[in-house]
């Protein structure tokens, strides 16, 4: 059986800049962890964001009830490196940002990314 990464609970944003949509290395990437994660899901991960030029380095994990409840990780992209260890909570995004674009107010963000948006007709 094939363990299919779900996109939804891991939110990798792939968005390509109006001037360089065809250069994988000027895309935006968000990493968003979750609770649901495992650590198979962590290791795709971080094969799928090294083709975008960042290396990701996992350096602790604990899980509570098989759900992912901490993490600790380094990032290291061509703008920046950064670092950060927390909870992993369903109402906080904690993960990293990476915009090599420019057209972001920071290149790398890491660690707490701010409250997960309401999808329309979910309350």
């Amino acid at each position: 059986m094939i363990r299919h990464l779900s996109f939804a609970a891991l939110l990798i944003a792939f968005i390509p800049t109006t001037l360089a949509a065809q250069d994988k290395s000027k895309e935006k990437v968000e990493v968003i962890f979750t609770q649901d994660m495992v650590k198979a899901d962590l290791d795709s991960i971080k094969l799928h964001v090294k083709y975008h030029r960042i290396v990701l380095q996992i350096n602790n994990v604990e899980y509570q009830d098989g759900r992912l409840h901490r993490i600790d990780f380094n990032v290291s992209t061509p703008k920046g490196k950064g670092s950060a260890s927390g909870e992993i909570k369903p109402d906080q995004q904690f993960g990293f940002s990476y915009d090599p674009s420019g057209e972001s107010e920071f290149a790398l963000t890491v660690g707490s990314l701010g409250v997960p948006s309401k999808k329309k007709g979910k309350e």
